[in-house]
């Protein structure tokens, strides 16, 4: 019986023990993290031929001690250059094995390392460095990670994967829908040039060259001003003449392209501006030049700069001239003649002007009659009234040319003047 309660006893120790050191193993256990393999950086983009290097890294959950990976990589995509140690076990003697590179197979197998003696770590770090170059194709290839074995002292810790991946980029960005609007502007106007543009990765830089009519040229960085696809260039232009552009982009691995040449045009459209016309004549009309005379005068501007102002007479007889006026103060322009104007009769005139472009601009008709100087209440028919005005001054004397009675112009009202109405009495001009 005795016996009995010892061996009791003595179980009920040994269960407790049991007990005790299960429950020390799972504490232990518990304050393990997980320890994560992963591909660094997880994806990048290189072009055709471009060498690149990704990196094995470890975030341990626990002291480690060794490592051993295989990885897999699509060989029509990425061939692989060499295998280097990494640095999660500086500071300690290790043993490491490169492995074997198969690029037909499109494989790493057989890398591990460990350290040489006691010692582990539990800081993250780099397992190993690989070096690959791109190939020709364009596509994307995984960098996948299995067969992958991490150790403390004693075995093999559980571990998460994160695979990776590259792609090969060949492709140009496309350029599409290039236009300038308008295609033809006014100098100093703005010109919109935009185009579309589009990558199958990513659009890094677009730009616009513009060569200008004095051969000089610009090249403009338009990266930032988008719109969605659409990307844009909006500016003014004071130089005349044909302008040339070009779009070019490339992408984030240097894949380039550039559009033909297109052309906008910058020009002076606008004509002068005729205004603040005026009409000044002596008083009274004379067709002597000694006595009468016309002023006409008016305003010209232009956005860029006034060539000619002009004015067209249609004179009595169906004759006509073209006179330029004088320049004035500022933008006015002038004529003073006492002989344009010299005939009897009725003309048609206008004023016209031109600037340094040749474009022109011309004002509605103007009338004017030139009376003779026997039709001395100027209504175009000579008549008794003519001759009763004259008379109503008769023996009155002024300076010469005076007033419409004093018909020969030489001060005085005399019986020469009655003459000269008689003389036309009846006609009509």
């Amino acid at each position: 019986m005795r016996n009995f309660i010892r061996l009791k006893v003595g179980c009920l120790t040994t269960i407790i023990i049991l007990m005790i050191f299960f429950e020390i193993i799972t504490v232990i256990g518990d304050t393990f993290g997980e320890t994560t393999v992963s591909i660094n950086p997880v994806s990048q983009t290189v072009s055709p031929n471009e060498n690149f290097i990704i990196s094995v890294y470890c975030d341990p959950g626990q002291p480690i001690k060794a490592f051993e990976f295989k990885l897999s990589f699509n060989a029509s995509l990425v061939q692989a250059i060499e295998v280097s140690e990494g640095d999660i076990f500086d500071g300690y003697t290790t043993f490491f094995n490169a492995g074997i590179i198969n690029n037909s197979a499109g494989t790493i197998v057989e890398v591990y390392g460990l350290i040489v003696g006691t010692g582990n770590v539990s800081d993250s770090g780099t397992l190993v460095n690989i070096s690959f170059t791109g190939g020709l194709l364009t596509g994307i290839s995984g960098l996948d990670l299995y067969d992958v074995g991490i150790t403390n002292e004693t075995a093999y810790i559980p571990i998460s994967l994160v695979n990776g991946s590259v792609q090969i980029d060949a492709n140009p960005p496309v350029i599409s829908n290039v236009s300038a609007s308008p295609n033809i502007q006014e100098i100093s106007g703005f010109v919109n040039i935009s185009a579309m543009v589009i990558d199958n990765v990513a659009v890094d830089t677009v730009c616009v060259n513009i060569s200008y009519p004095d051969n000089s040229w610009e090249n403009i960085s338009i990266t930032d001003n988008k719109t969605g696809d659409i990307y844009y260039c909006n500016q003014s232009y004071n130089m005349m003449g044909l302008h040339y552009y070009s779009i070019w982009a490339n992408d984030t691995v240097d894949n380039s392209i550039t559009t033909a040449g297109h052309i906008f045009i910058i020009g002076d459209m606008t004509s002068p501006i005729i205004s603040n016309y005026i009409f000044k004549s002596s008083n009274p009309l004379d067709t002597d030049p000694t006595f009468g005379w016309v002023n006409i005068s008016c305003y010209v501007t232009d956005n860029i700069g006034v060539s000619d102002v002009s004015i067209n007479i249609t004179n009595p007889d169906s004759t006509w001239d073209n006179i330029s006026l004088n320049p004035g103060i500022g933008d006015s322009y002038y004529i003073n003649s006492s002989s344009a104007f010299s005939l009897l009769g009725n003309y048609i005139f206008y004023l016209w002007a031109a600037d340094t472009s040749n474009n022109t601009v011309s004002t509605g008709s103007y009338n004017f009659s030139m009376p003779p100087n026997w039709d001395v209440n100027n209504d175009g028919v000579i008549n008794i009234v003519d001759l009763v005005l004259v008379s109503n001054h008769y023996d009155e004397t002024g300076n010469p040319g005076w007033i419409r009675e004093d018909v020969d112009n030489n001060g005085e009202i005399q019986v020469f003047d009655l003459v000269l109405v008689s003389n036309h009495y009846g006609e009509m001009w």
